[in-house]
């Protein structure tokens, strides 16, 4: 995996080739394409570090029979609803007016997720 890549695609590697052989693994990329129906591209660029749909998440969660809340999760698709950091700032800028609370609740989400996809990385 190249240095720098993201949480969610280390772990998407580690259960590729931890996949048990009972349940058809280790799974290559091209076994993983062929049993969720993603194109090759897409899942080299996951593995990469590029950003899942969630439709595509739900493909890969069938495959490698894992909770889809989990690649979600290792997504930084967390519900913030379920989110009790994401909770507890919001009850906390409950005097500010809607459109404000919006937006720090947005940058936290947004921080949230980056860090989830494994920190902060420049190019």
């Amino acid at each position: 995996m190249p240095e720098g890549t993201s949480l969610f695609a280390r772990t998407l590697h580690h259960m590729m080739i931890s996949l048990p052989p009972e349940k058809g693994g280790p799974l290559t990329i091209t076994e993983l394409a062929r049993k969720s129906g993603v194109p090759r591209t897409t899942v080299y660029r996951h593995l990469r570090g590029g950003q899942p749909q969630r439709s595509t998440l739900r493909e890969y969660a069938r495959v490698l029979e894992v909770p889809v809340e989990e690649l979600e999760r290792l997504a930084g698709f967390a519900n913030p609803s379920n989110d009790t950091v994401v909770q507890a700032i919001a009850e906390s800028i409950g005097s500010l007016d809607p459109t404000e609370q919006e937006l720090v609740l947005g940058l936290v989400r947004f921080l949230r997720r980056r860090r989830a996809n494994g920190g902060n990385h420049h190019e």
